[in-house]
């Protein structure tokens, strides 16, 4: 679970519903596992910063991975990235060496399988990426390019625009900003009372 509030008093709050709903659906806590992290703190403010789940207190972290999610102090999405560059390598890389001949499965059905499970996989949270630089999309591009020329038995140095237009895929960036579009989409059509 994930709070996200602009004050100490409404965090504190939020905490308080979500333990009084734990009580009520006979669920605890683990206060131990349960972590805090302010964003844009100020040194003097951070004295007298406590935050309770029930009567336990919880603890201020640096950083927070839920789910697979990682969110840190910063809103750096570095490490993030990262994971999904490597996810994306890796998976393409295990279901292609997984034994399978190498003929085995033409490009179209090896096609299905990196949209269907590779980039879900890899891009699990994309929508929260909001300070990627031009670095970090090369990164992915990168990788993506890697992936699409293995699945079609290309080498490396073949032009990228004949390896995607010949697999019909599009670049990674366009994708993550279609995810991001959906997912705004999502938010402005919610009832006023959200």
């Amino acid at each position: 679970m994930i709070l996200v509030s602009l004050s100490r008093h409404g965090l504190q709050c939020m905490l308080s519903i979500c333990y009084k709903y734990s009580e009520h659906r006979r669920f605890e806590y683990n206060s131990e596992k349960c972590g805090v992290i302010a964003l844009n703190d100020s040194v003097r403010s951070c004295r007298d910063r406590k935050w309770y789940i029930g009567t336990q207190q919880l603890n201020e972290v640096e950083v927070c991975n839920q789910l697979s999610l990682i969110c840190d102090e910063s809103l750096s999405t570095a490490k993030s990235l990262n994971d999904a560059s490597n996810k994306l390598r890796g998976t393409v890389l295990n279901i292609l060496n997984s034994g399978l001949h190498p003929g085995g499965l033409n490009p179209r059905t090896l096609k299905t399988l990196y949209q269907s499970v590779v980039l879900n996989k890899a891009l699990y949270g994309c929508e929260l990426w909001n300070t990627w630089t031009p670095t970090d999309i090369k990164r992915l591009e990168v990788a993506h390019m890697v992936c699409v020329k293995h699945i079609q038995s290309l080498k490396l140095s073949t032009n990228t625009d004949f390896s995607l237009a010949t697999l019909d895929v599009d670049s990674l960036k366009t994708g993550v900003d279609a995810m991001k579009l959906s997912l705004f989409g999502q938010l402005c059509r919610l009832p006023c009372r959200y």
